[in-house]
């Protein structure tokens, strides 16, 4: 489970502030002992008028103006992927830690000087990935270290939902919309998180509806130590999925949902013997409080530090040879 926090609260800036990081981000830093809110920025000015009141914090146009105006330990980057890199790079040369939503950036080599300039200045790089942190997948990796299904031999993950409005910024590849890297980062990346490895790529592909200008879904094919191999499918403009099942020579362990938490449902963890069903409880939490708690330690802990940038590394390169692969065989 996630240790303690560091105390005292570390002061956090907010930078990007759209649907996800009002419903999501900030809701989760009010919840959040570890950290403290002390500003927002963003180019909307109705949007900077209501959540700066909202949750009582000064709020600025640009994030040039946030770095230079407030005193701040961190910035959790919310903008569209393809402004990650540059404004990363403001963060970082600002002497601040960098959180970053997910993705981190548009390719490896814009994740790899981030991470090499935030390693020399000492300096955290974390990347959202939410549900890691929450109750179910400890309790999922606790079962698995538990032998409760012997040796694991497969893993599957599905991630998929209706297609929404199509002026939705995930469609616009001038912002760094598509699939894989708004969807398909999760069930590529937590089956990795899950084994406690960076798999090999066996085969992936890329799919683009017509009338589309990105991606709208996929699937690669990993290879673990062990012979463990793990499939992992998404998309948009699909029947709505959202498991992870893991298969072991004894047993079979189901969650859903595994890794968007909608309010609506309730999330579960199920144990198969012999087509037998537990159902695990799981204890309420909010997984992207219990993230930010577990990114805190970063500042404190040079070790995790070290840790979070070659993950964030880690998982880019792992999306840039999904991509690679597809573009490839296509």
């Amino acid at each position: 489970m996630i240790k303690s926090s560091p105390s005292p609260r570390l002061s956090i800036a907010v930078h990007g502030i759209g649907a996800h990081a009002q419903r999501t981000v900030l809701p989760a830093i009010k919840q959040c002992d570890a950290v403290e809110l002390v500003g927002i920025s963003t180019r909307n000015a109705e949007v900077r008028e209501t959540q700066s009141a909202a949750w009582a914090c000064p709020g600025w146009s640009t994030l040039d103006e946030m770095l230079a105006s407030a005193d701040m330990d961190v910035v959790f980057i919310a903008s569209p992927i393809r402004c990650h890199f540059e404004d990363g790079q403001k963060v970082i040369e600002a002497g601040r830690h960098l959180w970053c939503e997910k993705s981190f950036t548009h390719d490896t080599a814009q994740a790899a000087t981030l991470v090499e300039v935030a390693a020399s200045k000492d300096l955290a790089v974390c990347v959202s990935m939410a549900p890691v942190y929450h109750h179910q997948f400890q309790m999922l990796k606790a079962l698995i270290a538990d032998n409760a299904i012997g040796k694991v031999r497969s893993l599957a993950s599905q991630f998929a939902f209706p297609h929404t409005d199509s002026d939705n910024s995930k469609y616009d590849p001038d912002v760094g919309g598509g699939a894989l890297l708004d969807m398909g980062y999760y069930p590529i990346l937590m089956a990795a998180e899950l084994l406690g490895e960076v798999p090999q790529l066996s085969g992936a592909v890329l799919e683009t509806e017509n009338g589309y200008a990105v991606d709208t879904g996929g699937g690669a094919l990993l290879n673990f130590s062990g012979s463990v191999t793990a499939t992992s499918q998404w998309g948009y403009g699909r029947d709505y999925i959202n498991e992870m099942t893991v298969v072991g020579e004894t047993g079979t362990i189901i969650a859903k949902p595994v890794f968007s938490k909608p309010t609506h449902l309730t999330p579960q963890l199920t144990l198969r013997r012999q087509n037998v069903d537990t159902d695990r409880d799981i204890p309420p939490c909010n997984q992207f409080a219990e993230m930010l708690s577990a990114f805190a330690l970063a500042t404190t802990d040079p070790d995790e530090r070290r840790r979070y940038r070659e993950r964030s590394l880690n998982h880019q390169n792992l999306l840039a040879q999904v991509a690679a692969i597809s573009d490839a065989t296509s």
